[in-house]
């Protein structure tokens, strides 16, 4: 068993996502280990997980039938060992309604001797980084605190430089 780089682990990924996008199923299913699983988040409609590469595929034409244009767009990847946490929007138009989608999601990819072994989708970033190792990501509130207290700590120094001593 080799231990890939990270980013081995990402070009899987990404590779998995263009093969969606195209509809390249044979390529699409060679990235996915035959014991694969796939976990939707718990709020899903239908949140149980999906056991096997080839029940994957089943449910993923399930999930395609009612859209036109369906597409994966990645925002950004992070890795934690052999986890990609890719954030992404699954963007689609309904077929009979019309209607454009545009929703973000996380998906906590596992890759197995170069393969996707498991999925575990979430809605939050936050959620997504803590399960796969990256602990909590900081909130907007705690960004915009430290950037508050690194300029009021660079205008103490300022000050402090400034006065003779």
């Amino acid at each position: 068993m080799s231990r890939a780089t990270s980013e081995e682990n990402v070009a899987v990924v990404r590779g998995a996502i263009d093969d969606w996008n195209r509809r390249d199923w044979k390529a699409w299913m060679a990235k996915h280990d035959p014991d694969m699983v796939a976990s939707p988040h718990r709020d899903w409609p239908e949140p149980e997980a999906t056991e096997g590469a080839e029940a994957w595929f089943r449910r993923v034409q399930q999930m395609l039938e009612p859209w036109d244009e369906q597409r994966l767009e990645i925002d950004d990847a992070q890795v934690s060992g052999d986890v990609v946490v890719l954030t992404f929007r699954w963007v689609a138009r309904g077929r009979r309604s019309q209607i454009d989608v545009d929703i973000p999601m996380v998906g906590n990819y596992t890759i197995t001797d170069g393969l996707i072994k498991h999925i575990g989708f979430f809605f939050d970033l936050s959620e997504a980084l803590e399960a796969a190792g990256l602990g909590p990501a900081l909130s907007q509130e705690d960004v915009d605190e430290a950037r508050k207290n690194t300029g009021e700590a660079i205008k103490l120094f300022e000050t402090g430089l400034s006065e003779p001593g």
